[in-house]
C-alpha cells in the first residue's frame, strides 16, 4: 500500500492558482469572515464610511482591493496574526497581472 500523500500547504495551493482564482478565493474568505462576525455589508460600510457597493464588489470578486483596505476589513472582523498576514499576501497575489 502506498503512503498517504501529505496535505499541501496553503501557499503551495495558491502557487498553482492564477490571479483570477486568487481574487475569487480572497472574496470568498472576506465574505466568510464578515458573516462569522454577524455584521451586515451595510454595517461594515457605515463603520468604515465606504459605500455598500464597495463591500459588495470586494466580496463578489468584482474588484481587487488594495492590501490596506483588506487589512482594514480584517481588523474590523477581528482577524489577526498569521491568518491576517496570509490573506493580505493573497490580496497582493490576486493583484498581480496574469
Amino acid at each position: 500500500m502506498a503512503p498517504a500523500k501529505p496535505t499541501p500547504s496553503p501557499s503551495s495551493v495558491r502557487a498553482g492558482m492564477n490571479p483570477t482564482l486568487r481574487g475569487r478565493r480572497l472574496a470568498m474568505e472576506l465574505q466568510r469572515r464578515r458573516e462569522a462576525t454577524g455584521v451586515s455589508r451595510e454595517e461594515v460600510a457605515r463603520q468604515l464610511e465606504w459605500s455598500t457597493s464597495t463591500i459588495f464588489h470586494i466580496e463578489t470578486g468584482r474588484s481587487r482591493p488594495q492590501p490596506v483596505n483588506v487589512r482594514t476589513l480584517l481588523e474590523l472582523y477581528g482577524v489577526t496574526g498569521a491568518e491576517r498576514d496570509g490573506l493580505i499576501q493573497l490580496t497582493r497575489e490576486a493583484r498581480q497581472p496574469g
